[in-house]
């Protein structure tokens, strides 16, 4: 589950002074040269009004026309609520201010609120200006949307707030409105939780009060069913590797599904009823194919394909064109074996960004550029074999951080914070025993708002799970028993009852295993299912047949088949 913004601000009042100067400066004597002064009185809002995180600097700049004249950054004071920004000499005449709010303190980032005013800077006048700043949310939404809860089951509501470009604007608690149409069947305080109360369906709106912008989500609140699926239905595919992935490629509306095996990317398009089309070669030209995720790279509204070539040491990614064609894959070179890919924003600009751990125990972030190029922005190194990464904002601080699993004596992982400036600071290091370490995965198990994790114990044959203890340090591991060689683990609520369950692969096995999520992030015995099979290596969980229920893809080694289980709880 996405981590919130906690957030923001947005009127500012900013008095400003234009005229001449009374000493004898060089800024003076200009001024009699047909040049003046501005000065910016600038009253910070109240902290206790917003978390003061949500904005960190100003940045006022001076036109005239389309040229900059001035501009200066303003941090936030370390006490007090007032500061000034003095721009001279300016030139008499017309010119325009613009005043724009950021959360983080050199002034960049995604504005959080701004406006722009004309100033008539005159000679030997003193001419007050008043400037108000206003948000630039132009619209919020809130997830999950739809959801379901049982009776009792809570799940606390994130909302996200976007400009006119798309960017993720923080949104304040203290500004937060969140109405429940129908109390009867679910309720909602003031912090976005919702608790089921009785079988039916609402509406769960919330409003930002000070933009007026608001955004909704329907609530159903059932009866938790025990997990049941359909007899697995296999697809032929050339070779099964170890990754299968589910998402509409073709924008059809329905989810199709896609594997890398070695030289060729492969899909297997969706029919919406919980059928596939057979396999065809979407892709071909590779040596050493693995696939790793499908995500909408360059944000033209059509999801691309990620993979990592183990042949060449590159990551690859096969741009959609729409019409079931994708552009030549671009590739770029990593310098090293990698074990994973992770793929989501990092840096919070709405772009999804790549992590990659390496065999040999380093690890490398690259920022998405926004124009389909990739530049690394950050690296580490950790003494064991790196085999997981996964990134997302355990702490709170709006920036995201990193999680690395491991391998080898003493295998866990490692916490890297995230730090304002796309740097990274070493964190808790969490060992829970020889072995193999993988596909660990953030959400927030127990629904309080804050993310946990979860992580494979392969040799173990368990499940780790770690709940945060909200301030972005975790709790020690509860091991949960499981099938034999957990590979791969995904998160879904299987049994509709509005709480997380882990779905994993089993290598070595020809079934699934689902581990049911209680309340409090704790977790029922692994139920199995077969996975159409032998040793089931990936696999994915997406509503194929459009029933509002999470289905279950695998990806099987020893056959070379694709499974399909639909899922049947009631």
């Amino acid at each position: 589950m996405k981590r919130s913004y906690l957030p923001i601000l947005v009127v500012f009042s900013l008095l400003v002074l234009a005229g001449c100067s009374t000493g004898g400066s060089s800024a003076a004597s200009k001024q009699g040269q047909g040049f003046g002064r501005a000065t910016f009185a600038i009253k910070w809002p109240a902290d206790t009004r917003l978390v003061p995180a949500a904005c960190k600097s100003i940045r006022v700049v001076v036109r005239q026309g389309t040229t900059t004249i001035k501009a200066q950054i303003l941090p936030r004071p370390i006490a007090g609520v007032t500061d000034t920004l003095v721009f001279s000499p300016l030139p008499v005449g017309a010119l325009m201010a613009t005043a724009t709010a950021y959360a983080n303190t050199q002034g960049t980032g995604t504005p959080q609120a701004t406006a722009t005013i004309p100033l008539i800077i005159e000679a030997g006048k003193d001419t007050p200006f008043t400037l108000i700043m206003a948000s630039t949310i132009a619209s919020v939404s809130v997830s999950p949307n739809p959801f379901n809860l049982a009776p009792g089951a809570v799940t606390t509501l994130i909302p996200t707030a976007i400009d006119a470009t798309g960017a993720v604007v923080l949104t304040s608690p203290s500004k937060a409105a969140w109405v429940s149409a129908n109390q009867g069947v679910a309720r909602v305080d003031t912090a976005g939780k919702a608790t089921g109360v009785a079988a039916g369906s609402t509406t769960i709106t919330y409003t930002d009060t000070e933009s007026g912008k608001s955004g909704s989500t329907t609530v159903t609140v059932r009866e938790a069913g025990t997990p049941a699926f359909a007899a697995p239905v296999s697809y032929n595919v050339p070779i099964a590797t170890d990754l299968v992935a589910a998402g509409d490629l073709d924008g059809d509306g329905n989810p199709d599904v896609a594997i890398a095996p070695f030289t060729e990317l492969g899909i297997l398009y969706g029919r919406g009823d919980g059928t596939l089309e057979p396999y065809t070669a979407a892709q071909t030209g590779y040596t050493g194919a693995r696939l790793r995720d499908i995500a909408d790279v360059d944000k033209d509204g059509l999801l691309d394909v990620v993979i990592m070539d183990m042949s060449t040491n590159q990551l690859v990614i096969a741009f959609n064109q729409g019409g079931r064609k994708f552009t030549p894959a671009v590739k770029v070179d990593i310098g090293d074996l990698p074990s994973d890919v992770f793929v989501g924003d990092l840096n919070g600009d709405g772009l999804p960004d790549i992590g990659i751990p390496f065999w040999s125990g380093a690890f490398k972030v690259y920022r998405n550029n926004g124009n389909r190029t990739f530049t690394q922005v950050a690296s580490g190194n950790h003494s064991g074999i790196v085999e997981g990464f996964v990134g997302a904002d355990i702490n709170g601080d709006h920036i995201a951080d990193l999680f690395i699993s491991y391998e080898g004596a003493g295998a866990g992982g490692q916490i890297y914070y995230g730090n304002a400036d796309g740097t990274y600071r070493t964190g808790e290091t969490y060992n829970i025993g020889n072995g193999n370490m993988t596909s660990p995965r953030f959400a927030d198990l127990n629904g309080d708002g804050v993310l946990d994790l979860v992580l494979n114990h392969y040799w173990n044959h368990s499940i780790a799970v770690f709940i945060n203890k909200g301030n972005g340090i975790f709790n020690p591991a509860t091991e949960y028993g499981n099938g034999p060689y957990p590979l791969i683990t995904r998160l879904a609520d299987i049994n509709s009852d509005g709480i997380l369950d882990i779905v994993t692969a089993n290598a070595g096995s020809d079934h699934v295993s689902v581990l049911i999520g209680r309340s409090g992030g704790t977790f029922a015995p692994a139920q199995t299912f077969a996975s159409g099979g032998p040793d089931c290596r990936s696999c994915w969980v997406v509503d194929l047949n459009k029933d509002g229920k999470p289905d279950i893809i695998t990806q099987n080694l020893s056959n070379n088949t694709v499974g399909v289980l639909l899922n049947n709880t009631p």
